[in-house]
């Protein structure tokens, strides 16, 4: 047998012929709903910190490549100077 798809109004049509007072089948459990105030209060805190101490780790960082990038750069200067020695022979 072939699946036909349905349409949104046969859906809605088997749903209120279960159910045709248009409750819910479960009862719906009461307890704490929405947001939690103290995280709110937190939240904008928290938002200001992140970027800050992320660009104080990209600030470490850079610190610590700086001997590294200038080793390479060394490096490559002097591999493109004797690469110029050798064109020029």
């Amino acid at each position: 047998m072939t699946y036909r798809p349905l349409w949104l109004g046969q859906v809605r049509n088997r749903e209120s012929s279960r159910n045709p007072a248009g409750r819910r089948s479960t009862p719906v459990r009461l307890g704490r709903r929405g947001v939690d105030p103290v995280e709110i209060a937190e939240f904008p805190d928290q938002a200001a910190g992140d970027p800050a101490r992320a660009y104080d780790e990209l600030a470490r960082t850079r610190e610590q490549n700086m001997p590294v990038t200038d080793a390479l750069r060394r490096w490559r200067s002097r591999r493109t100077a004797s690469a110029y020695e050798l064109v020029g022979r």
